[in-house]
């Protein structure tokens, strides 16, 4: 899949992903608008080109056009939330794996406030998991400083833990009000990894995740989780991120690549 959403400020390229048909949902464009991609990479000029752009250590942030992608995928669960009863809701629950410069967290956070119902209290968590600490640290500091509110208030944390171990990390649990209403991996998962996230998933509940081992093809995928528990799949098209895989790997990887 290629796409030329390239432009020279975040206003343009939301335009440009909106042109192309790939954001089509109001309360994600208005989070795309809100959260600039220019504050999470190094050079601002790159920040805005649709395409992949090194922030160190191995790691990538995506193309925006992926970004937009994964965030329509996730609106839907994120929308129906604000259907359900209030009495008888948790607090809405998203967990970004890989989160790396924390765009995505940050976008999230934004896709939750632009879906609350006026008048109601905003009751969500939107969790960051990194395993490169610079980079937790940084994308800390770089929503702190753009939404400090978010920090102050905890609905949105950045932990330092390996996304493929979710259990070891302190906060991400799976008790009923641990359980996450999306998950987002922002790196390919090897197909035997995939079930792990499957039981921190809340009945309703939607995994979007590039799936693949190495060697072959990547799919992005699409996990549902039914009112039973019951699991449900689909495909929506041919990706190529990085691996999901360990710090001393990806550091290895990013040396080489550097």
């Amino acid at each position: 899949m290629a796409w030329c959403c390239s432009s020279k400020t975040n206003a343009g390229m939301v335009a440009a992903l909106q042109r192309e048909g790939l954001i089509k949902t109001r309360e994600v464009i208005e989070a795309m608008r809100r959260v600039d991609r220019g504050w999470f990479v190094h050079n601002p000029e790159e920040a805005y080109c649709d395409r992949p752009v090194p922030i160190g250590f191995g790691v990538t942030i995506s193309a925006p056009h992926m970004h937009a992608i994964m965030l329509e995928l996730a609106s839907a669960t994120v929308l129906n939330y604000r259907s359900v009863d209030q009495s008888h809701r948790l607090p809405l629950r998203l967990l970004d794996i890989g989160s790396g410069s924390g765009y995505m967290t940050a976008a999230f956070a934004s896709l939750c406030e632009a879906s609350w119902r006026e008048g109601v209290p905003q009751m969500f968590e939107v969790i960051g998991v990194e395993h490169v600490l610079e980079l937790q640290k940084r994308s800390e500091h770089t929503i702190k400083t753009h939404f400090p509110d978010w920090i102050q208030d905890h609905r949105v944390t950045l932990l330092h833990g390996d996304g493929r171990k979710p259990h070891s990390i302190a906060g991400v649990g799976v008790g009923s009000g641990d359980a996450f209403d999306v998950i987002h991996v922002g790196a390919t998962t090897p197909k035997a990894l995939v079930p792990v996230y499957f039981c921190l998933l809340r009945q309703g509940g939607t995994l979007v995740v590039p799936v693949g081992d190495p060697g072959e093809a990547q799919e992005l995928q699409v996990f549902t989780k039914d009112s039973e528990g019951d699991i449900k799949m689909r495909t929506v098209c041919g990706v190529q991120f990085v691996p999901l895989t360990s710090l001393e790997a990806q550091l290895s990887w990013g040396t080489k690549n550097t």
